[in-house]
């Protein structure tokens, strides 16, 4: 005995991720695949930054580059302008 199932190890990692999200604040999880065979330690430069572009994470990216902030409440944008 003693060996762990692959599912066992999934449902291990799994409960690790949710609780790392459930303890930081994010909004949502991106998945990029680094390749397009699915093959471990192969990473595909242009096929990554396709879909950073197409996801729109770029654009964060350039924004924040620029120093306007990503986000903000509400009320601190209406502030702004009083």
């Amino acid at each position: 005995m003693g060996r762990t199932t692959v599912l066992a190890a999934f449902r291990a990692s799994l409960a690790a991720l949710s609780t790392t999200l459930e303890t930081t604040a994010a909004h949502y999880v991106r998945c990029i695949k680094p390749n397009t065979a699915q093959a471990a330690g192969e990473f595909d430069g242009e096929y990554v930054a396709r879909q950073l572009a197409c996801t729109g994470v770029l654009s964060v990216i350039d924004v924040s580059k620029v120093g306007f902030p990503v986000s903000m409440p509400k009320l601190h944008f209406l502030n702004s302008y009083r």
